[in-house]
């Protein structure tokens, strides 16, 4: 996944707005906690396509959605992309991190 992710066309400019918003928010509570802009970025690398997949192929604000889906979004990550393991326990940090400190 580029770390420069462009939001799919088939969001609507509202969805497109909320996702903004919400690493708008992760820019900042980062920035307060001192990390570096290559950390603020990382936090952003798998958090946004997770947003964009809950607008398009769940039907559902990510605010939303529970385990089952974000278990759902790693296995179609996992097929797709076949990551490593570390790969794919920074996807959960950081939808964790979206849950706890954003969405809280």
């Amino acid at each position: 996944m580029p770390r420069t992710y462009q939001l799919p066309d088939s969001l609507s400019p509202e969805q497109k707005a909320y996702i903004n918003d919400v690493c708008t928010k992760i820019d900042a509570l980062i920035t307060f906690s001192r990390k570096a802009d290559k950390t603020r970025q990382a936090y952003k690398t798998y958090t946004r396509p997770f947003m964009a997949w809950c607008f398009t192929d769940c039907g559902m604000n990510p605010e939303s959605a529970g385990p089952d889906e974000i278990r759902t979004f790693i296995d179609e990550l996992q097929e797709e992309r076949e990551l490593s393991d570390r790969t794919v326990n920074h996807v959960i940090f950081e939808i964790r991190y979206l849950y706890l400190s954003v969405f809280g």
